[in-house]
């Protein structure tokens, strides 16, 4: 699975500046700091599923089974996330979809 580019920003410590390379050591730092999970933790700290309708900054997003190429029955899933925050001390917990 590749990592959403704002993967970290949420869970990351400040940076020492804005600086773009200050931003991304920080961005490294949390996703070092991940753990791979155990079979019996993926249900309990992971989510799955398809993107539905909104509205963004005024802009209408459409859902993905509304989108041209995709069929209407279509079962693949657009996103997943996981909970890592219990790697970080955190102690965050997600229901798995």
């Amino acid at each position: 699975m590749s990592l959403h580019p704002g993967y970290g920003l949420a869970t990351m410590e400040p940076p020492t500046s804005l600086d773009g390379e200050a931003i991304r050591n920080q961005r490294v730092n949390v996703i070092k700091s991940l753990r791979e999970l155990e079979a019996n933790e993926v249900l309990t700290r992971t989510a799955w599923g398809q993107y539905t309708s909104s509205v963004h900054n005024g802009r209408v997003i459409v859902e993905c089974l509304a989108e041209d190429q995709i069929p209407d029955d279509s079962k693949t899933e657009t996103l997943a996330e996981s909970s890592h925050l219990h790697a970080l001390g955190q102690g965050a917990e997600m229901q798995g979809q």
